[in-house]
């Protein structure tokens, strides 16, 4: 079965035809930002995302925009988030997104719903009302320091941010606090970091809602190099190994246990 997501706005009398442009516009836009944030957090790329308007209809009091199977999943996941009001099930900017989305309709008077199949008509997973608020999960805000593998480090509008695959393997795109620090993460790509900053936390099940990066840690993980460990480890030892001979040394231990060789 070809697996379709379907996002609609309904009102009285509302229909694309009556939809005014700019609505739709903005809608549409921030609709297609909001699934693409949650698609580049699973490793799918943006361009791959379509979403276009559906179901002109005369006397219709509703405007749907439809989706394909490739965008299918990450609707769930909006729908999942908005369902649960849990923001930290998707992005930081897709809650953006969705809450741009959510002011507009509330502006107007409008409902939306996201439908996540079709089967014998559309069954819609959510409704959110005017009256309703979209992600009103407690958080807990204060310092901390998580240790996070660095993904990717960006800017927009001078705002820059750095992406973290956790320990749990979830994705989170934190700010950074300083164009400087930003420079410092880039040049740890790839690599586990101990990171400090403000974290906003769910406090009902402890997802990390939100991290601004203030500082990096003591540990950053270094490339497996077993020379340089070596090197680290006669460092350390202060040259203990440099006047023993590792054969002999291990053999006399062998010996003074009582050991049998066979």
């Amino acid at each position: 079965m070809t697996k379709e997501a379907f996002f609609k706005i309904e009102s009285e009398g509302l229909n694309p035809r009556t939809m005014p442009l700019g609505d739709l516009a903005y809608i549409l836009e921030n609709l297609n930002k909001a699934v693409s944030e949650i698609a580049e957090a699973n490793g799918c790329e943006q361009k791959n995302i379509r979403i276009s308007l559906a179901e002109i209809r005369e006397g219709s009091e509703e405007c749907v925009f439809v989706c394909g199977p490739e965008t299918h999943q990450y609707f769930t996941e909006m729908a999942v988030a908005i369902e649960s009001r849990d923001p930290s099930l998707i992005p930081e900017q897709a809650r953006t997104r969705i809450s741009n989305i959510h002011a507009r309709t509330k502006k107007r008077g409008w409902v939306f719903g996201i439908s996540e199949y079709e089967k014998n008509g559309r069954d819609y997973r959510v409704y959110v009302t005017p009256d309703d608020t979209l992600f009103d999960k407690p958080r807990t805000m204060g310092a901390t320091s998580i240790v996070a593998r660095i993904l990717k480090v960006g800017a927009e509008d001078d705002n820059w941010s750095v992406r973290l695959r956790l320990p749990d393997g979830a994705k989170l795109t934190a700010k950074v606090k300083t164009e400087s620090l930003a420079c410092q993460l880039g040049r740890l790509l790839t690599k586990r970091v101990e990171l400090h900053g403000k974290s906003t936390w769910n406090s009902e099940n402890w997802r990390l809602h939100a991290f601004q990066v203030e500082s990096i840690g003591d540990y950053v993980e270094e490339d497996s190099d077993p020379l340089n460990a070596m090197k680290l480890l006669q460092e350390a030892t202060g040259g203990f190994w440099d006047t023993i001979d590792v054969d002999a040394h291990i053999q006399d231990l062998r010996g003074s246990n009582g050991g049998a060789t066979a």
